[in-house]
């Protein structure tokens, strides 16, 4: 079975991934002195940067899914796993070079690669199980603690209730509930109704191609948001130091 791709999941995370990058560029100059960043890190900017990331995780989830139904691949399955995990120990040694002890331990490509891993343990759950589990884990952390729980080493779960010391962190509670979410989200929207034939899979196909076609989305845009989209991962990676080298070339000369 061919792997299909979405193009209106593609758009939403190219809308998701021009929001992180503004996010982070307003928190770059916050870091610079340029802006406040008690305020980029507070109120309404930290609600900002928490609506992208359950965003962004919510679409991964519903990926998953799509992924996991029309395109499975265990070659295709351990390099997307391998990609996550290298992606995060990348993260991990840059912010550790930048930031000493505040680096990133579980970020949101540490917790996107365990969550693809779990995903593929629990994807065959019933929806109302898989529901009951995302209000779960979306909770449990403010009712659920455990003193072997206490050393920091345990952080990673949103169980360690100590001083977490990071610049960036999505712990599994209550982190993977919009990503759960978006499996249930996945299954409802792409379950049993999308079974079986090629003639399905072409209409399948279609219902994505064709949305766009009727509404205002320039076509520019429209291939900008995908692209981002293709290269997310790559994106995450490298438009930080982008950005950061551009603040210091522009004070520095302008």
């Amino acid at each position: 079975m061919k792997n299909f791709r979405s193009e209106k999941i593609d758009i939403a995370r190219g809308v998701s991934i021009l929001a992180m990058v503004f996010y982070h560029f307003c928190w770059d100059l916050g870091e610079f002195g340029i802006l406040d960043s008690s305020q980029i890190n507070s109120g309404g900017w930290r609600l900002f940067a928490q609506l992208i990331g359950s965003t962004f995780l919510f679409i991964s989830g519903l990926s998953f899914w799509l992924y996991y139904r029309f395109g499975r691949s265990r070659q295709k399955f351990f390099y997307r796993v391998v990609k996550l995990i290298v992606a995060s120990l990348f993260v991990s040694f840059g912010t550790a070079f930048a930031y000493g002890d505040y680096f990133v331990f579980f970020g949101i490509l540490h917790l996107l690669a365990f969550c693809t891993l779990f995903a593929m343990i629990i994807c065959r759950l019933p929806v109302i199980w898989l529901l009951i589990l995302t209000v779960f884990v979306g909770i449990a952390a403010n009712y659920i603690s455990f003193e072997s729980f206490s050393s920091r080493f345990f952080a990673w779960t949103g169980l360690y209730g100590g001083y977490v010391g990071t610049v960036d962190f999505y712990p599994f509670f209550p982190w993977a509930s919009p990503y759960l979410l978006g499996l249930v989200f996945g299954k409802l929207l792409y379950g049993r109704n999308f079974e079986g034939s090629e003639e399905t899979e072409i209409k399948f196909k279609n219902v994505n191609t064709r949305y766009y076609e009727h509404t205002n989305l320039g076509k520019a845009l429209k291939r900008l948001l995908i692209f981002l989209s293709s290269y997310s991962l790559y994106i995450y990676l490298i438009h930080q130091p982008i950005l950061f080298g551009g603040i210091i070339v522009f004070l520095k000369y302008f």
